[in-house]
């Protein structure tokens, strides 16, 4: 069983075409993973300070990180 961490960061929400485009992968990806854990994070929610949501922010997109 995998785990993949969405990691939300793009401010426009329902505007934005990075969050559609992640939306779509997840839904598929949950339909051919069904024993794999999904996570979704957003850092502006979260107030995390680290160096990878600094950087997501800042470039207002999507990241998949898959890890086991």
């Amino acid at each position: 069983m995998a785990k993949l961490l969405y990691i939300e960061a793009s401010p426009r929400k329902e505007r934005s075409k990075s969050i559609f485009v992640a939306k779509s992968f997840l839904a598929k990806y949950q339909s051919t993973h069904r024993g794999d854990e999904v996570q979704t994070k957003q850092p502006r929610k979260l107030r995390l300070r680290s160096e990878l949501a600094i950087k997501a922010i800042a470039s207002n997109c999507f990241l998949a990180i898959a890890f086991s």
